[in-house]
Protein backbone atom coordinates (compact mmCIF):
# COMPACT_ATOMS: atom_id res chain seq x y z
CA UNK A 1 0.00 0.00 0.00
CA UNK A 2 2.63 2.33 -0.89
CA UNK A 3 2.12 6.35 -1.45
CA UNK A 4 -1.51 5.48 -0.03
CA UNK A 5 -3.78 8.11 0.45
CA UNK A 6 -4.90 8.05 4.12
CA UNK A 7 -8.37 9.03 4.86
CA UNK A 8 -9.03 12.34 6.97
CA UNK A 9 -10.90 12.14 10.03
CA UNK A 10 -13.69 14.04 8.56
CA UNK A 11 -14.00 11.69 5.92
CA UNK A 12 -13.57 8.16 8.25
CA UNK A 13 -16.79 9.48 10.45
CA UNK A 14 -18.76 10.30 8.08
CA UNK A 15 -18.07 7.21 6.35
CA UNK A 16 -18.57 5.48 9.54
CA UNK A 17 -22.11 7.45 9.30
CA UNK A 18 -22.99 6.66 5.61
CA UNK A 19 -21.94 2.47 5.81
CA UNK A 20 -24.25 2.64 9.13
CA UNK A 21 -27.19 4.43 7.63
CA UNK A 22 -26.96 2.13 4.22
CA UNK A 23 -26.54 -0.61 6.87
CA UNK A 24 -29.13 0.02 9.11
CA UNK A 25 -32.22 0.44 5.91
CA UNK A 26 -31.01 -3.15 4.01
CA UNK A 27 -31.56 -4.42 7.59
CA UNK A 28 -34.82 -2.70 8.98
CA UNK A 29 -36.84 -2.79 5.39
CA UNK A 30 -34.93 -4.74 3.13
CA UNK A 31 -34.19 -1.48 1.48
CA UNK A 32 -31.68 -2.82 -0.98
CA UNK A 33 -34.20 -6.21 -2.08
CA UNK A 34 -31.06 -8.17 -1.17
CA UNK A 35 -33.96 -11.07 -0.58
CA UNK A 36 -37.25 -11.45 -1.52
CA UNK A 37 -40.10 -9.89 0.40
CA UNK A 38 -42.01 -12.98 1.70
CA UNK A 39 -38.31 -14.06 2.51
CA UNK A 40 -37.71 -11.51 4.70
CA UNK A 41 -40.44 -10.32 6.75
CA UNK A 42 -41.34 -14.04 7.57
CA UNK A 43 -37.67 -15.26 8.54
CA UNK A 44 -37.62 -17.04 11.83
CA UNK A 45 -41.43 -16.00 12.11
CA UNK A 46 -41.43 -19.42 14.66
CA UNK A 47 -38.59 -18.35 16.66
CA UNK A 48 -39.15 -14.72 17.00
CA UNK A 49 -42.92 -15.97 18.46
CA UNK A 50 -40.44 -16.79 21.59
CA UNK A 51 -40.07 -13.11 21.84
CA UNK A 52 -43.46 -12.08 21.32
CA UNK A 53 -44.96 -15.22 23.26
CA UNK A 54 -42.58 -13.57 26.90
CA UNK A 55 -43.31 -10.04 26.31
CA UNK A 56 -47.48 -11.20 26.24
CA UNK A 57 -46.05 -13.00 29.74
CA UNK A 58 -44.45 -9.62 30.56
CA UNK A 59 -47.05 -7.86 30.36
CA UNK A 60 -49.27 -10.02 32.56
CA UNK A 61 -47.64 -11.54 35.08
CA UNK A 62 -44.05 -9.65 35.21
CA UNK A 63 -40.89 -9.36 33.19
CA UNK A 64 -39.53 -12.52 35.91
CA UNK A 65 -42.44 -14.61 35.82
CA UNK A 66 -41.10 -17.87 34.81
CA UNK A 67 -38.14 -17.01 35.64
CA UNK A 68 -38.23 -14.81 32.98
CA UNK A 69 -37.68 -17.23 29.84
CA UNK A 70 -38.42 -16.91 26.73
CA UNK A 71 -41.48 -18.68 25.83
CA UNK A 72 -45.35 -19.64 23.93
CA UNK A 73 -48.88 -19.17 25.55
CA UNK A 74 -51.80 -20.95 24.50
CA UNK A 75 -50.12 -24.02 23.04
CA UNK A 76 -52.91 -26.20 23.87
CA UNK A 77 -55.29 -24.47 22.21
CA UNK A 78 -54.05 -25.55 18.65
CA UNK A 79 -53.40 -29.88 20.08
CA UNK A 80 -55.72 -31.87 17.94
CA UNK A 81 -57.12 -34.84 18.87
CA UNK A 82 -54.17 -37.37 18.37
CA UNK A 83 -51.72 -35.03 20.34
CA UNK A 84 -49.92 -32.91 17.62
CA UNK A 85 -49.81 -29.72 17.57
CA UNK A 86 -50.91 -26.74 14.66
CA UNK A 87 -47.08 -24.59 15.30
CA UNK A 88 -48.24 -22.62 12.35
CA UNK A 89 -51.23 -21.27 14.61
CA UNK A 90 -49.39 -21.23 17.76
CA UNK A 91 -46.45 -18.89 16.32
CA UNK A 92 -49.34 -16.89 14.68
CA UNK A 93 -51.27 -16.70 18.40
CA UNK A 94 -48.01 -14.93 19.83
CA UNK A 95 -47.94 -12.21 17.42
CA UNK A 96 -51.97 -11.91 17.65
CA UNK A 97 -51.93 -11.62 21.65
CA UNK A 98 -49.25 -8.70 22.19
CA UNK A 99 -50.04 -6.93 18.87
CA UNK A 100 -54.02 -7.34 20.08
CA UNK A 101 -53.49 -6.64 24.07
CA UNK A 102 -54.67 -10.04 24.89
CA UNK A 103 -53.92 -12.29 27.88
CA UNK A 104 -52.60 -15.88 28.02
CA UNK A 105 -54.60 -19.24 29.77
CA UNK A 106 -50.78 -20.97 29.81
CA UNK A 107 -47.63 -20.47 29.20
CA UNK A 108 -44.62 -23.04 28.13
CA UNK A 109 -40.96 -22.09 29.07
CA UNK A 110 -38.36 -21.94 26.21
CA UNK A 111 -35.08 -23.07 28.58
CA UNK A 112 -32.21 -23.16 26.29
CA UNK A 113 -31.35 -19.19 27.07
CA UNK A 114 -31.76 -16.81 29.73
CA UNK A 115 -34.05 -14.78 27.33
CA UNK A 116 -32.62 -10.96 28.13
CA UNK A 117 -33.44 -9.52 24.80
CA UNK A 118 -37.08 -10.24 26.08
CA UNK A 119 -36.50 -8.80 29.26
CA UNK A 120 -35.11 -5.55 27.51
CA UNK A 121 -38.11 -5.35 25.11
CA UNK A 122 -40.39 -6.04 28.49
CA UNK A 123 -38.66 -2.98 30.17
CA UNK A 124 -39.76 -0.70 27.22
CA UNK A 125 -42.78 -1.94 27.10
CA UNK A 126 -43.31 -1.09 30.35
CA UNK A 127 -42.34 2.50 30.15
CA UNK A 128 -43.74 2.94 26.66
CA UNK A 129 -46.84 5.15 25.62
CA UNK A 130 -47.47 3.58 22.30
CA UNK A 131 -49.02 0.85 21.23
CA UNK A 132 -47.90 -2.37 21.08
CA UNK A 133 -47.59 -2.42 17.00
CA UNK A 134 -45.44 0.67 17.10
CA UNK A 135 -43.17 -0.98 20.11
CA UNK A 136 -42.72 -3.78 18.32
CA UNK A 137 -41.62 -1.62 14.91
CA UNK A 138 -38.90 0.69 17.76
CA UNK A 139 -37.59 -2.76 18.83
CA UNK A 140 -37.24 -3.49 15.65
CA UNK A 141 -35.26 -0.19 14.59
CA UNK A 142 -33.15 -0.84 17.92
CA UNK A 143 -31.83 -4.33 16.63
CA UNK A 144 -31.14 -3.03 12.96
CA UNK A 145 -29.71 -0.08 13.98
CA UNK A 146 -27.34 -1.39 17.12
CA UNK A 147 -26.49 -3.95 14.72
CA UNK A 148 -25.46 -1.72 11.60
CA UNK A 149 -23.60 0.29 14.29
CA UNK A 150 -21.13 -2.66 15.35
CA UNK A 151 -20.85 -3.25 11.44
CA UNK A 152 -20.30 -0.15 10.47
CA UNK A 153 -17.20 0.20 13.32
CA UNK A 154 -15.65 -2.70 11.53
CA UNK A 155 -15.78 -1.17 8.49
CA UNK A 156 -14.53 1.79 9.61
CA UNK A 157 -11.30 0.31 11.49
CA UNK A 158 -10.71 -1.09 7.70
CA UNK A 159 -10.70 2.35 6.61
CA UNK A 160 -8.60 3.75 8.96
CA UNK A 161 -6.46 0.87 9.37
CA UNK A 162 -6.00 -0.39 5.34
CA UNK A 163 -7.96 2.62 3.53
CA UNK A 164 -10.73 3.15 0.88
CA UNK A 165 -10.29 0.08 -1.26
CA UNK A 166 -10.50 -2.49 1.37
CA UNK A 167 -12.79 -0.84 3.55
CA UNK A 168 -15.96 0.27 0.64
CA UNK A 169 -15.51 -3.41 -1.13
CA UNK A 170 -16.23 -4.94 2.72
CA UNK A 171 -19.17 -2.49 2.53
CA UNK A 172 -20.69 -3.55 -1.08
CA UNK A 173 -20.67 -7.23 0.07
CA UNK A 174 -21.65 -6.45 3.66
CA UNK A 175 -24.91 -4.79 2.44
CA UNK A 176 -25.38 -7.78 -0.86
CA UNK A 177 -25.11 -9.76 1.79
CA UNK A 178 -28.09 -12.20 2.34
CA UNK A 179 -27.68 -13.59 5.84
CA UNK A 180 -26.68 -10.83 7.46
CA UNK A 181 -29.88 -9.14 5.88
CA UNK A 182 -32.49 -11.71 6.54
CA UNK A 183 -30.70 -11.68 10.53
CA UNK A 184 -30.66 -8.21 10.97
CA UNK A 185 -33.96 -7.16 12.80
CA UNK A 186 -34.70 -10.75 14.01
CA UNK A 187 -35.82 -9.77 17.65
CA UNK A 188 -34.79 -13.43 18.83
CA UNK A 189 -31.45 -13.13 17.67
CA UNK A 190 -30.91 -9.66 18.57
CA UNK A 191 -27.60 -10.46 16.43
CA UNK A 192 -25.91 -7.11 18.03
CA UNK A 193 -24.38 -9.11 20.56
CA UNK A 194 -22.97 -11.58 18.27
CA UNK A 195 -20.05 -8.98 17.23
CA UNK A 196 -20.37 -7.20 20.53
CA UNK A 197 -17.14 -8.85 21.97
CA UNK A 198 -15.14 -8.56 18.77
CA UNK A 199 -15.65 -5.19 18.07
CA UNK A 200 -15.08 -4.49 21.84
CA UNK A 201 -11.44 -6.33 20.99
CA UNK A 202 -10.81 -4.36 18.03
CA UNK A 203 -11.27 -0.75 19.67
CA UNK A 204 -9.27 -1.63 22.72
CA UNK A 205 -6.32 -3.29 20.90
CA UNK A 206 -6.60 -0.46 17.96
CA UNK A 207 -6.11 1.98 21.52
CA UNK A 208 -4.12 -0.33 23.72
CA UNK A 209 -2.27 -2.99 21.92
CA UNK A 210 1.17 -1.50 22.81
CA UNK A 211 0.88 -1.43 25.83
CA UNK A 212 -1.46 -4.84 26.05
CA UNK A 213 0.48 -6.22 29.30
CA UNK A 214 -0.36 -3.07 31.15
CA UNK A 215 -3.92 -3.03 30.98
CA UNK A 216 -4.27 -6.51 30.96
CA UNK A 217 -6.86 -7.01 33.45
CA UNK A 218 -9.17 -4.11 32.28
CA UNK A 219 -8.82 -6.11 28.86
CA UNK A 220 -10.07 -9.20 30.85
CA UNK A 221 -13.15 -7.17 31.91
CA UNK A 222 -14.54 -6.03 28.71
CA UNK A 223 -13.77 -9.73 27.59
CA UNK A 224 -15.79 -10.95 30.23
CA UNK A 225 -18.25 -8.37 30.06
CA UNK A 226 -19.23 -8.61 26.29
CA UNK A 227 -18.87 -12.38 26.17
CA UNK A 228 -21.82 -12.42 28.74
CA UNK A 229 -24.14 -9.85 27.54
CA UNK A 230 -23.81 -11.97 24.10
CA UNK A 231 -24.61 -15.47 25.97
CA UNK A 232 -27.33 -13.46 28.51
CA UNK A 233 -28.84 -11.43 25.17
CA UNK A 234 -28.99 -14.29 22.68
CA UNK A 235 -28.01 -17.27 24.16
CA UNK A 236 -25.61 -19.83 22.88
CA UNK A 237 -26.99 -19.72 19.03
CA UNK A 238 -23.32 -19.58 17.38
CA UNK A 239 -21.65 -19.49 20.66
CA UNK A 240 -18.39 -20.43 18.90
CA UNK A 241 -17.79 -18.66 16.15
CA UNK A 242 -18.71 -15.48 17.99
CA UNK A 243 -15.93 -15.90 20.57
CA UNK A 244 -13.66 -17.28 18.38
CA UNK A 245 -14.01 -13.95 16.40
CA UNK A 246 -12.50 -12.12 19.22
CA UNK A 247 -9.37 -14.31 17.48
CA UNK A 248 -9.06 -12.05 14.72
CA UNK A 249 -8.06 -8.94 15.64
CA UNK A 250 -6.28 -10.21 18.50
CA UNK A 251 -4.03 -12.07 15.61
CA UNK A 252 -3.73 -9.19 13.89
CA UNK A 253 -2.46 -6.52 16.43
CA UNK A 254 -0.23 -9.48 17.78
CA UNK A 255 1.39 -9.90 14.37
CA UNK A 256 1.48 -6.05 13.30
CA UNK A 257 2.84 -4.81 16.63
CA UNK A 258 5.10 -7.58 17.15
CA UNK A 259 3.79 -8.91 20.36
CA UNK A 260 6.66 -11.80 20.87
CA UNK A 261 6.07 -15.08 22.08
CA UNK A 262 6.10 -14.35 26.04
CA UNK A 263 3.59 -11.77 25.24
CA UNK A 264 0.77 -12.83 23.00
CA UNK A 265 0.65 -16.44 25.50
CA UNK A 266 0.40 -13.90 28.39
CA UNK A 267 -2.65 -12.12 26.19
CA UNK A 268 -4.30 -15.72 24.76
CA UNK A 269 -4.03 -16.69 28.89
CA UNK A 270 -6.44 -13.89 29.69
CA UNK A 271 -8.88 -14.37 26.86
CA UNK A 272 -9.24 -17.87 27.83
CA UNK A 273 -10.05 -17.31 31.18
CA UNK A 274 -12.25 -14.21 30.88
CA UNK A 275 -14.05 -16.18 28.13
CA UNK A 276 -14.58 -19.48 30.15
CA UNK A 277 -16.19 -17.05 33.37
CA UNK A 278 -18.39 -15.04 30.83
CA UNK A 279 -19.80 -18.55 29.96
CA UNK A 280 -19.41 -20.18 33.56
CA UNK A 281 -21.55 -17.34 34.85
CA UNK A 282 -24.31 -17.80 31.70
CA UNK A 283 -24.50 -21.13 32.75
CA UNK A 284 -25.20 -20.52 36.50
CA UNK A 285 -27.48 -17.60 34.99
CA UNK A 286 -29.85 -19.64 33.04
CA UNK A 287 -29.79 -22.81 35.49
CA UNK A 288 -31.09 -20.40 38.39
CA UNK A 289 -33.74 -19.41 35.99
CA UNK A 290 -34.64 -23.15 35.46
CA UNK A 291 -34.48 -24.15 39.01
CA UNK A 292 -36.52 -21.29 39.86
CA UNK A 293 -39.08 -22.45 37.26
CA UNK A 294 -39.00 -25.70 37.35
CA UNK A 295 -38.07 -26.35 41.32
CA UNK A 296 -35.64 -28.52 41.40
CA UNK A 297 -32.15 -27.66 40.66
CA UNK A 298 -31.32 -31.81 39.35
CA UNK A 299 -34.13 -30.95 36.63
CA UNK A 300 -32.50 -27.49 35.60
CA UNK A 301 -28.56 -29.23 35.20
CA UNK A 302 -30.08 -31.98 33.60
CA UNK A 303 -32.02 -29.95 30.87
CA UNK A 304 -28.90 -27.79 30.20
CA UNK A 305 -26.75 -30.62 29.62
CA UNK A 306 -29.07 -32.78 27.70
CA UNK A 307 -29.74 -29.22 25.58
CA UNK A 308 -25.55 -29.18 24.68
CA UNK A 309 -25.61 -32.93 23.93
CA UNK A 310 -28.39 -33.24 21.16
CA UNK A 311 -26.67 -30.35 19.47
CA UNK A 312 -23.22 -31.86 19.30
CA UNK A 313 -22.35 -35.32 19.39
CA UNK A 314 -24.55 -36.85 21.73
CA UNK A 315 -25.32 -40.58 21.72
CA UNK A 316 -28.16 -40.91 19.29
CA UNK A 317 -29.60 -43.61 21.43
CA UNK A 318 -30.27 -41.47 24.31
CA UNK A 319 -31.89 -39.05 22.03
CA UNK A 320 -34.20 -40.66 19.64
CA UNK A 321 -36.01 -37.69 18.24
CA UNK A 322 -32.48 -36.55 16.99
CA UNK A 323 -31.12 -39.43 15.84
CA UNK A 324 -30.52 -38.06 11.78
CA UNK A 325 -28.91 -34.95 12.92
CA UNK A 326 -26.91 -36.76 15.04
CA UNK A 327 -25.17 -39.69 13.03
CA UNK A 328 -24.71 -37.17 10.11
CA UNK A 329 -21.43 -37.07 9.17
CA UNK A 330 -19.49 -33.96 9.55
CA UNK A 331 -18.04 -34.09 5.81
CA UNK A 332 -21.42 -33.99 4.59
CA UNK A 333 -22.59 -31.56 7.09
CA UNK A 334 -19.11 -29.48 5.82
CA UNK A 335 -20.31 -29.65 2.04
CA UNK A 336 -23.41 -28.53 2.93
CA UNK A 337 -22.30 -24.86 3.69
CA UNK A 338 -19.58 -24.72 1.32
CA UNK A 339 -21.47 -25.17 -2.03
CA UNK A 340 -25.46 -25.22 -1.13
CA UNK A 341 -26.33 -21.08 -0.80
CA UNK A 342 -25.06 -17.70 -1.83
CA UNK A 343 -22.56 -16.11 -0.27
CA UNK A 344 -23.34 -12.27 -1.95
CA UNK A 345 -26.58 -11.91 -3.66
CA UNK A 346 -26.72 -12.19 -7.34
CA UNK A 347 -23.94 -13.62 -8.31
CA UNK A 348 -24.13 -17.10 -7.57
CA UNK A 349 -20.99 -17.05 -5.44
CA UNK A 350 -20.84 -19.64 -3.04
CA UNK A 351 -19.20 -19.90 0.34
CA UNK A 352 -16.44 -22.76 -1.54
CA UNK A 353 -15.68 -20.12 -4.03
CA UNK A 354 -15.33 -17.08 -1.56
CA UNK A 355 -12.24 -19.53 -0.02
CA UNK A 356 -10.83 -19.77 -3.07
CA UNK A 357 -10.84 -15.65 -4.07
CA UNK A 358 -9.60 -15.19 -0.74
CA UNK A 359 -7.18 -17.70 -1.39
CA UNK A 360 -6.01 -16.08 -5.00
CA UNK A 361 -6.01 -12.96 -3.31
CA UNK A 362 -3.45 -14.19 -1.05
CA UNK A 363 -1.16 -15.83 -3.56
CA UNK A 364 -1.40 -12.14 -5.72
CA UNK A 365 0.09 -10.37 -2.91
CA UNK A 366 3.15 -12.90 -1.87
CA UNK A 367 4.34 -13.41 -5.46
CA UNK A 368 4.26 -9.65 -5.40
CA UNK A 369 6.17 -9.50 -2.56
CA UNK A 370 8.89 -11.87 -3.87
CA UNK A 371 9.50 -9.73 -6.75
CA UNK A 372 9.03 -6.28 -5.52
CA UNK A 373 9.56 -4.45 -2.05
CA UNK A 374 7.20 -3.38 -0.12
CA UNK A 375 7.64 -0.76 2.29
CA UNK A 376 8.19 -2.89 6.40
CA UNK A 377 5.13 -1.02 7.72
CA UNK A 378 2.92 -1.87 4.44
CA UNK A 379 4.17 -5.49 4.11
CA UNK A 380 3.73 -6.07 8.29
CA UNK A 381 -0.24 -5.22 7.87
CA UNK A 382 -1.43 -7.04 4.95
CA UNK A 383 0.77 -9.99 6.44
CA UNK A 384 -1.37 -9.78 9.88
CA UNK A 385 -4.67 -9.29 7.87
CA UNK A 386 -3.91 -12.40 5.83
CA UNK A 387 -3.44 -14.54 8.79
CA UNK A 388 -6.09 -12.47 10.85
CA UNK A 389 -8.44 -13.55 7.85
CA UNK A 390 -7.12 -17.56 7.51
CA UNK A 391 -7.25 -17.78 11.45
CA UNK A 392 -10.72 -16.41 11.56
CA UNK A 393 -12.26 -19.25 8.78
CA UNK A 394 -12.41 -21.74 11.59
CA UNK A 395 -15.05 -20.15 13.68
CA UNK A 396 -17.69 -21.30 11.27
CA UNK A 397 -15.69 -24.43 10.79
CA UNK A 398 -15.53 -25.62 14.31
CA UNK A 399 -18.89 -24.38 14.57
CA UNK A 400 -20.59 -26.84 12.19
CA UNK A 401 -18.18 -29.77 13.67
CA UNK A 402 -18.62 -29.05 17.06
CA UNK A 403 -22.22 -28.39 16.74
CA UNK A 404 -22.69 -31.10 13.86
CA UNK A 405 -26.30 -31.43 15.54
CA UNK A 406 -27.44 -28.27 15.08
CA UNK A 407 -25.78 -27.76 12.06
CA UNK A 408 -27.74 -30.46 10.28
CA UNK A 409 -31.20 -29.55 11.20
CA UNK A 410 -31.00 -25.42 11.08
CA UNK A 411 -29.45 -25.35 7.43
CA UNK A 412 -31.88 -21.91 7.30
CA UNK A 413 -30.18 -20.22 9.25
CA UNK A 414 -26.59 -21.42 9.92
CA UNK A 415 -25.13 -20.00 6.73
CA UNK A 416 -24.50 -16.65 9.43
CA UNK A 417 -21.51 -18.35 10.90
CA UNK A 418 -19.34 -17.66 7.27
CA UNK A 419 -19.63 -14.21 8.20
CA UNK A 420 -18.31 -14.58 11.88
CA UNK A 421 -16.00 -12.76 10.53
CA UNK A 422 -14.34 -15.06 8.01
CA UNK A 423 -16.19 -13.51 4.45
CA UNK A 424 -15.95 -9.88 5.61
CA UNK A 425 -12.49 -10.03 6.99
CA UNK A 426 -11.71 -12.07 3.63
CA UNK A 427 -13.27 -8.84 1.13
CA UNK A 428 -11.22 -6.56 3.33
CA UNK A 429 -8.30 -8.46 2.31
CA UNK A 430 -9.05 -8.59 -1.31
CA UNK A 431 -9.34 -4.93 -0.99
CA UNK A 432 -5.99 -4.52 0.67
CA UNK A 433 -4.01 -6.62 -1.72
CA UNK A 434 -5.86 -4.52 -4.90
CA UNK A 435 -5.11 -0.91 -3.22
CA UNK A 436 -1.35 -2.61 -2.76
CA UNK A 437 -1.37 -3.55 -6.82
CA UNK A 438 -2.69 -0.51 -7.69
CA UNK A 439 -0.02 1.47 -5.43
CA UNK A 440 2.58 -0.32 -6.86
CA UNK A 441 1.42 0.39 -10.64
CA UNK A 442 1.30 4.29 -9.59
CA UNK A 443 4.42 4.22 -8.50
CA UNK A 444 6.32 2.02 -11.34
Amino acid sequence: MEQKIKPSQFSSILFFFVATTVLFLGFYRNQWSVVTLAKFNNFQFDDQSLVMGRLVESRQNGIFSHGGLLGRGDFNLYRADDGTYNYQKIYERQYDAYLKKQTFSEYGRYGSQSGMQAMFFGALDKLSPFTPVENMRIYRVITSLTFALVIGYLLFWFLTEFGWTAALLALVTTIASPWLTLFGRNLFYFPTFFYIPIVAVTFYLNRHSAHIEQVKLKFGGLIFITVLLKCLFNGYDFILPSILMIGAPFVYYAMRDNWGTRKFIQTSGIIIVSVTAAVLVSLLVLTVQLWANQGSFAKATEYIISTFNRRTMGDPQSYPGYTESLQANVWDVLWIYLQTNWAVVQTGLRFMDLIFIFAGFTLIYFIKEKFQIASPEDSRKIRAMIVATWASIFSPLLWYVIFKGQAYVHTHTNFLAWYMPFTIYGFALCGCVLQNLFASAKKN
